[in-house]
């Protein structure tokens, strides 16, 4: 399992910020984990085994879900009071 979320940073960047520094002002809105995961009742745990936050690895992500085909919802809460929602919808062919 592979998890790649990003969002389109608030502001752009000054033109005179240092390439190393643009790295790090768009680590807030990008986020990047990979690893194998279980069903457990209705949550799905994350063996995080690589992440850009090395803190995560070798730890588990656990998340809530709801399945109601065609939707699948995933939602964290990492930090406490904010709840994060995905929602995918499974494509149909034409």
């Amino acid at each position: 399992m592979g998890v790649q979320v990003g969002s389109i940073p608030k502001l752009p960047f000054p033109k005179n910020v240092l390439p190393a520094l643009k790295y790090v002002l768009g680590l807030p809105s990008y986020i990047s984990y990979m690893g194998a995961y279980e069903i457990k009742g209705d949550k799905v745990f994350h063996h995080v085994k690589a992440s850009l936050f090395a803190d995560w690895v070798g730890n588990d992500l656990i998340r809530s879900y709801i399945y109601e085909p065609p939707m699948l919802t995933l939602m964290a809460e990492d930090i406490p009071g904010e709840l994060w929602k995905l929602v995918w919808k499974r494509a149909t062919h034409a």
